[in-house]
């Protein structure tokens, strides 16, 4: 544009900043603002309300509204657009009461609300479960003379249904035909849903016939969710039954009416039709997952057939399907049930032999159980291993190989654990610090342990004073020797004094200096 001296206009920028957006460089997509401003173009509406969506869609919601202050400043008025696009922000973060505070703005402004925010107001009480003020924000937008729509309803229902409230979310179903808004496929399947969950299987039914009296065809969802109904309850020839009907009608299953039957038939003990099961899933075009072969190693193990049940993850290895925390916890239990020891590192023999590689969190909980054993050894072994498989050790690697040497009153080897996590440039969480404080503090020989500890601890408040996510009071509460509180309470950025919580998690504190501890 600039060889052909065609200069760019607001909607030029306005395309740039979506553009810097959708990459997630935000600041960047700001700094055309500016940009725009030295050649003489202002931004309008459509800038601003870009770059307050692009925050938006970060979760940068103080951004997004120092952005609408700034197009008021600069005389550019926010619109409904505008106002949305934030109110979607705070829905999606579920704060309620400042998307109240954004619609009563949108009125003092003289900015209509139309359905959009009205829906989007009421869809966030719902997800926070204040179902009385989605009704009166409902009520308001019929004083409003803005619409109820299909959405509206929908979104009642489904606040009702979740409260397992069937009447209201039923009585919302007349409400939206004597308003003149025809209910759709969404409507009638969160209907069957709740009366499902409460297993009124004859309402259930009566719904579904309900909808396809009303010409609109169940689908794929509305089916499965019939499919677990029965299966929830033992009813497995019927759940197949559903399948069939599905067929007659033109639906096809998808993976989760096929997992629902697999588990049917695994929980009345029936192995080989929930095999049959499986089959007929992939002859559908649909691969098996890991929660269809859970849900296998999870039939097997229960019927004490642990050797088939292993044989699962060479079939998982043939489909490409890694082994998950869930199956090898499973596996892990037959195991223990069965008084074989070290259940653990058979299962992961038994993955290695079937040339599976553990998943991280796999190699977490075996580390785990480890630390509370105090094996130093084999959580070396397994970081090794880790390695080899491509993972770097994280903190939770380092936090099992220092608590195993706090369990095994190494007091050395854990400040040696330290060091190389610093090495690593692995930081410890808060949670860390605090568990590994407790447990030094029954030692004798931890001085120099504590001292760290409290270092590291002094280190998260440097580097989270920066972002405000956390005070040093905050990390002050979670400490509990004595010693490590009063290195603490020496560093520059206290005042000297530490606030403490009583009880735990609650809003009731005092403060003492730390020699009244």
């Amino acid at each position: 544009m600039a060889r052909a001296h065609i200069p760019p206009s607001a909607v030029t920028y306005s395309i740039l900043v979506k553009g810097y957006a959708t990459v997630g460089r935000v600041e960047d997509a700001h700094h055309l603002l500016d940009e725009m401003r030295l050649i003489g173009v202002e931004p309008d509406d459509r800038t601003y309300n870009t770059l307050v969506d692009a925050y938006v869609s970060v979760g940068e919601l103080d951004h997004a509204v120092l952005t609408i202050q700034e197009m008021v400043a600069r005389q550019v008025w926010p619109n409904t657009v505008t106002y949305n696009t934030l109110l979607k922000g705070y829905a999606a973060a579920g704060k309620v009461g400042e998307g109240f505070q954004v619609l009563r703005e949108m009125k003092v402004g003289g900015v209509n609300p139309d359905d959009v925010t009205y829906n989007t107001v009421v869809d966030a009480c719902v997800n926070v479960g204040d179902l009385r003020r989605a009704e009166q924000t409902v009520k308001e937008m019929t004083a409003a003379h803005v619409r109820p729509d299909v959405v509206t309803y929908n979104t009642l229902v489904k606040g009702y249904s979740a409260a397992l409230m069937i009447e209201d979310a039923f009585d919302v179903l007349e409400e939206m035909k004597a308003g003149g808004v025809q209910p759709n496929e969404v409507t009638y399947t969160t209907l069957v849903d709740v009366c499902v969950n409460l297993g009124e299987l004859d309402r259930a039914l009566a719904t579904v016939k309900q909808m396809v009296d009303e010409r609109l065809r169940p689908n794929v969802v509305t089916y499965g969710t019939l499919v677990k109904g029965y299966a929830v309850q033992g009813m497995v020839a019927e759940a197949f039954q559903v399948l069939r009907e599905m067929r007659e009608a033109g639906v096809e299953a998808n993976e989760v009416a096929f997992n629902t039957l697999v588990d049917a038939c695994v929980n009345i003990g029936e192995m080989e039709l929930a095999v049959a099961t499986m089959k007929q899933m992939a002859e559908s075009g649909l691969q098996p997952n890991v929660v269809t072969y859970n849900t296998l190693i999870k039939g097997y193990t229960k019927e004490g057939r642990l050797g088939e049940a292993l044989a699962v993850l060479q079939v998982m290895r043939d489909a490409g399907v890694d082994l998950d925390v869930i199956g090898f916890t499973t596996l892990t239990d037959a195991h223990v049930k069965r008084g074989i020891r070290d259940a653990n590192f058979c299962v992961y023999g038994a993955m290695r032999q079937a040339a599976m590689r553990p998943s991280r969190p796999i190699y977490h909980r075996m580390m785990g159980h480890c630390a509370r054993l105090g094996d130093i050894a084999r959580i070396k072994w397994l970081v090794q291993e880790a390695t080899k498989d491509g993972m770097k050790p994280d903190h939770f690697m380092f936090g099992a190989l220092l608590s195993a040497h706090l369990v095994s009153h190494d007091s050395q080897g854990a400040i040696a654990t330290l060091h190389d996590m610093r090495i690593a440039g692995v930081r410890p969480s808060l949670d860390q610090i605090h568990e590994w404080d407790r447990s030094a503090a029954q030692l004798e020989d931890a001085q120099d342990l504590i001292a760290l500890l409290a270092h590291e601890a002094s280190e998260l408040v440097r580097v989270s004073q920066s972002s405000s996510q956390f005070s040093v009071y905050s990390i002050c509460l979670r400490i509990v020797s004595k010693t490590c509180l009063k290195w603490f309470m020496r560093q520059p950025y206290s005042n000297g004094f530490i606030t403490l919580v009583l009880p735990p998690r609650t809003h009731e504190c005092y403060t003492r200096h730390p020699s009244q501890l």
